[in-house]
């Protein structure tokens, strides 16, 4: 794929407790987030293209430096 990823739950069976750590990223586009809990430590997504991350209303992202 030419995305950075994708992390999407459904309304009934959210992605819950995910966390991401020392990743870094390089792709076409960035990573797309919705229904999900995500903690993210030391994260870089770089995209060609666009946005590095798309979060949905319905995602809680928590990103640490």
């Amino acid at each position: 794929s030419d995305s950075a990823g994708t992390i999407v739950g459904l309304p009934e069976s959210p992605v819950l407790g995910l966390s991401m750590k020392n990743v870094h990223i390089e792709a076409k586009t960035g990573i797309s987030i919705a229904y999900a809990t995500v903690a993210m430590d030391d994260v870089v997504v770089t995209p060609a293209t666009g946005d590095a991350m798309k979060i949905a209303p319905t995602a809680k992202v928590t990103i640490k430096k």
